[in-house]
């Protein structure tokens, strides 16, 4: 099982050095571990992170993920035409972003959207940046373990009164458990 937890302290340090390397803003598409590693967001359809050197972070999400608030960002509804809407709401002078998962197709069409920008690749800092863990993302497998550990008891004692009769019934027990316990499968 994996705890949902969002580790939100390292935003100011990644702010800091958005800063430092006078970065107007860090550009992360929803295909890039760092996006669910900053917003918790998970499985969204076409969604992309802008973090500013200063204050919250733009979500930028289309009609079908607008129904998945993150209150750490401000939600931005992308509506046709996206790039021109894109445009008028961020105005970067330097753009970073992450090399290793952004396509040369987004690559391109970002170069496009933003011609006199320039573009610095930091995926070697994201990468540094999350090696290094907080006591909260030292705390999630410690507790993943424990609701493991609960939701195995849990398992045996239904079999033990015979609670569960096929493969689906444990299945079920598991995602209701996983539910109730704020975690995923």
């Amino acid at each position: 099982m994996v705890i949902d937890l969002i580790p939100n302290m390292k935003l100011p340090e990644l702010q800091k050095q958005l800063r430092k390397q006078k970065i107007s803003y860090l550009l992360l598409t929803n295909k890039d571990p760092n996006f669910t590693y900053f917003t918790g967001l998970k499985g969204t359809s076409f969604a992309l992170l802008f973090i500013p050197r200063k204050g919250k972070p733009f979500l930028f999400v289309t009609s079908l993920d607008k129904e998945k608030p993150n209150s750490r960002t401000e939600n931005v509804l992308i509506e046709k035409p996206w790039e021109e809407n894109l445009r008028k709401k961020i105005k970067p002078k330097v753009l970073g972003f992450n090399s290793q998962t952004m396509t040369v197709y987004a690559y391109k069409k970002f170069r496009k959207i933003f011609p006199n920008v320039k573009f610095k690749d930091w995926s070697n800092y994201l990468c540094c940046l999350r090696i290094e863990k907080t006591k909260q993302e030292l705390s999630s497998p410690r507790k993943a373990a424990q609701l493991t550990v609960q939701a195995f008891q849990g398992i045996v004692a239904g079999l033990k009164r015979k609670k569960f009769k096929t493969e689906n019934d444990i299945k079920f027990y598991l995602e209701k458990f996983a539910l109730n316990n704020n975690t995923e499968l």
